[in-house]
């Protein structure tokens, strides 16, 4: 099959909530860690919404040129679970190609956790996604 465009990289699932919770620290002392998210230790979080939609950016990308009708197929890596299944489903639904995304066993799929304070700042705290699993060669495309 020939694509106009073969996106290559990250697919995740983006997790965000909403909370008055939550308290930044400044931590001037450490430049690797200055500025630290706290909720006290043990205590159950007031959400006050949260939604799940998806990101990375080969994703963003595949379904960003598919909704302008280029004929796309997204090189991703996810693993074999459920997060990974919605992942390219959600591919799918924007008429993205998954027919060479990769899943994986023993890799879970990569999400990003955000967290939107009261000032509407958004903190973000992703896993590494599970790298792809192949050697790339020359893909059949015309330019």
């Amino acid at each position: 099959m020939k694509y106009d465009v073969v996106t290559i990289g990250g697919a995740t699932e983006d997790i965000t909530f909403y909370t008055r919770e939550g308290v930044l620290i400044d931590n001037k002392e450490n430049i690797l860690m200055q500025k630290l998210l706290a909720f006290e230790y043990g205590a159950k979080i007031k959400i006050d919404k949260s939604y799940s939609t998806f990101g990375g950016g080969a994703a963003n990308a595949a379904v960003c040129l598919s909704l302008l009708g280029l004929k796309v197929a997204g090189l991703v890596a996810v693993g074999k679970d459920e997060r990974g299944n919605r992942i390219l489903k959600n591919l799918e639904k924007h008429k993205v190609d998954t027919s060479l995304a990769q899943k994986l066993d023993n890799a879970e799929s990569g999400f990003s956790f955000c967290w939107l304070d009261r000032a509407m700042s958004m903190w973000f705290s992703p896993t590494e996604p599970p790298m792809l699993n192949c050697k790339l060669t020359m893909l059949n495309c015309k330019i």
